[in-house]
């Protein structure tokens, strides 16, 4: 499982449930595309959007062609979303000092930011929006609580790398196998560089 883990071993329980058929294929995703949905709502919610804004919003992601083709496609991305979202709906209910549900709340968010990234890496895009929020986060406090923000960050960067790290070691033995066979003697990277 060298390119998403995560999404096949998913993908593997609806298989076993369901049999192979393109029904089973794509299950996954669309029942993620309308998680997704949901977890829009809430994010949104989180934002402090109006009930009115709020349900514009997914209205609009829910009628978009685009976002209709990929609910019936049987590829990984709305997988992932799914995982990314989760992680900063997680993220970003941490408030308060430090605490248990504080430092739980992080490593979760960290661990599914890292099953995002083993569905498929092209979510990657999206992480750069942990670095707007940071600097968000540090602005609106005014720096007043820079210990436990930057504490916050640490811990998800922490639950990622540990999550990344243990696929390294499992799917390839060790780095530098996983930069050689990923980077280095990769015939599709050498077309690309």
């Amino acid at each position: 499982l060298a390119y998403g883990p995560v999404y096949f071993i998913l993908q593997s329980f609806i298989v076993k449930l369901c049999g192979l058929t393109i029904f089973s294929f794509r299950i996954t995703n669309m029942v993620s595309g309308f998680l997704c949905l949901l977890l829009l709502y809430h994010i949104c919610k989180r934002l402090n959007f109006s009930q009115w804004a709020t349900m514009l919003v997914v209205a609009l992601v829910a009628l978009d062609p685009q976002f209709n083709q990929f609910l019936h496609s049987g590829r990984m991305d709305f997988v992932s979303l799914f995982f990314c979202l989760s992680g900063w709906l997680m993220f970003s209910s941490i408030e308060g000092g430090i605490s248990g549900k504080y430092v739980l709340y992080a490593l979760g968010a960290g661990v599914l930011l890292s099953f995002a990234l083993l569905t498929t890496p092209r979510i990657l895009f999206a992480f750069s929006f942990y670095f707007f929020y940071f600097a968000y986060e540090l602005l609106a406090d005014k720096f007043k609580n820079f210990g436990a923000v930057f504490l916050k960050y640490v811990l998800l960067l922490v639950a990622l790398s540990f999550c990344f790290g243990v696929w390294i070691y499992v799917e390839f033995g060790a780095l530098h196998n996983y930069i050689s066979e990923t980077y280095t003697n990769s015939p599709i990277m050498q077309e690309h560089v």
